[in-house]
């Protein structure tokens, strides 16, 4: 494999040009899906860039907003990226977002400097990044390069979630009412799974009173609103999997399967790529997307950050089960006491899982450390809870939903708890059915949340971090986990053996 198809300003690292080779010889040999699994700092990011080079025209995608602007920005990959229309400020029009632009003012298209203009430049660009949603969603312009040769989905584990999250809605009856719609009235019990065929037929009703009623409305978010809402009604109603249940009045709706989505997505490329750190089971992964596994190749790259940089200690401190009245809390407790003890000088994060158990934590542990430990709400409130850690001298993050998109290099933290082994929430009648149907999904999606909660600590073969975990429960994942993340648990219970 030639060097000239990396980005001119970076050396290839070791193994990259080994996994672009077996990229290659797969598409040449009539594979349409590529599975790459490379471990946090692999350099996923110039691995797609060269292979859109070596392909030709090509996408790259993401799950995750954050990580498409970190593509965009680097200005060593040269990708053209669009966003959605309400994240650009219209120089045209007085700063008012572009998508309100283009519901107020008709010549918009012809003076809008800033979206449109982006997103004309998406099309026409031989190698472009986008998000998912828009890439799924938006019409290609004419003269626009599509399909392309190959698509790039990175952080491509989370891929399955978010197709299915486009379809879920949750309709409640202020929505009804304000189109004058025939209410839902079919009785049952909160988060009780409902009939099909009824709610497909008051859906149906609902949808075309949606249509009737969008030649009357003006409002341009209202409007955009109930599109959105008619489009994951569609979405749901055509995915051939879904079920529904009311919660507190409200219907909702929620495919159980992103295979109809996945295809509608692969038709802007010829082939496939799909990267992430953690893939998981890729049987699994593939199978949930509706692909063949004779029509894909994998390859997983090692991990190339020393075991002793990255060691990972289990304690079994017991269940903590809400069903089991979590009692392991106690003694979790103090084992979360003893680790800020013994590193008084050390910056850390403490994965939560929910804001019950962030409460719980952050309460005892500030009874004892103070202003040392350190909290975060929601929203914007989250980033300022980030910065908070990193302008402390020793601070401990109580952390909820920081698994992915984080990154804390060497001494921005030093240790990462698990206060609880971070399964999804059985009350959402979503993941009791799918759980139902897979208990191998609902294991897989604990273990790969843990990797890439322990991989927010350590960032470069020069970093080092430990990981600490307490709930009994994480002995039921070993066989989920990779064989490169087993080899840094630290051995003190014959069941990690």
């Amino acid at each position: 494999m030639k060097q000239e198809i990396f980005p001119p300003s970076l050396a290839p690292r070791e193994g990259q040009l080994e996994a672009i080779e077996k990229i290659r010889t797969a598409f040449d040999g009539g594979k349409h899906f590529f599975v790459l699994e490379g471990p946090t700092g692999f350099g996923k990011s110039a691995v797609a860039k060269a292979v859109l080079n070596m392909c030709g025209k090509g996408f790259i995608t993401s799950p995750v907003n954050t990580l498409v602007s970190q593509y965009s920005q680097d200005d060593s990959l040269g990708l053209a990226e669009v966003r959605g229309q309400s994240t650009y400020a219209c120089r045209a029009f007085e700063g008012i977002n572009c998508e309100k632009a283009g519901d107020s003012f008709e010549d918009h298209s012809t003076k809008c400097m800033d979206y449109i203009l982006a997103r004309d430049a998406f099309w026409m660009a031989k190698h472009s990044v986008t998000n998912v949603h828009f890439l799924c969603y938006a019409s290609p312009i004419e003269g626009g390069f599509y399909p392309r040769d190959v698509l790039v989905v990175d952080e491509a584990h989370n891929l399955e979630n978010i197709l299915i999250t486009m379809g879920r809605r949750t309709i409640t009856s202020e929505d009804v009412n304000l189109i004058h719609g025939r209410p839902f009235d079919l009785p049952a019990k909160d988060k009780e799974l409902l009939n099909l065929s009824k709610v497909t037929e008051w859906l149906r009703q609902f949808e075309s009173h949606i249509t009737y009623a969008l030649g009357s409305v003006e409002d341009g978010d209202e409007k955009r609103n109930y599109e959105n809402l008619r489009q994951a009604i569609n979405f749901t109603l055509n995915c051939g999997d879904w079920i529904t249940w009311k919660e507190k009045e409200n219907l909702v709706i929620a495919p159980m399967s992103a295979r109809r989505a996945a295809r509608s997505l692969f038709r802007c490329a010829r082939r496939v790529l799909f990267m992430s750190a953690t893939m998981g089971n890729v049987s699994l992964f593939l199978k949930n997307l509706g692909i063949d596994e004779n029509d894909a190749a994998v390859y997983r790259a090692d991990c190339r950050f020393p075991q002793a940089n990255r060691r990972i200690f289990y304690r079994n401190c017991g269940s903590m089960s809400k069903t089991q009245n979590q009692p392991g809390m106690s003694r979790m407790l103090q084992e979360c006491s003893s680790i800020l003890t013994n590193r008084p000088d050390e910056r850390g994060i403490i994965h939560c899982h929910s804001r019950a158990l962030q409460l719980a934590v952050s309460q005892h542990l500030i009874s004892e450390f103070g202003k040392r430990v350190i909290t975060h709400g929601t929203g914007s409130d989250r980033d300022r809870g980030i910065k908070r850690l990193r302008q402390s001298r020793n601070g401990v993050l109580c952390s909820v939903g920081m698994t992915e998109g984080l990154d804390l290099p060497d001494d921005e933290a030093r240790f990462c708890i698990f206060a609880k082994v971070p399964w999804l929430n059985l009350s959402d009648p979503y993941v009791a059915e799918r759980r139902k149907r897979s208990q191998s999904w609902y294991e897989n999606l604990a273990a790969l949340s843990i990797i890439q909660g322990s991989g927010r600590v350590v960032r470069s073969t020069t970093d080092y971090a430990d990981t600490f975990i307490f709930d009994s429960s994480f002995e039921r994942l070993m066989p989920h986990f990779p064989a490169w993340w087993k080899s840094a648990i630290v051995q003190g219970s014959p069941a990690l053996t």
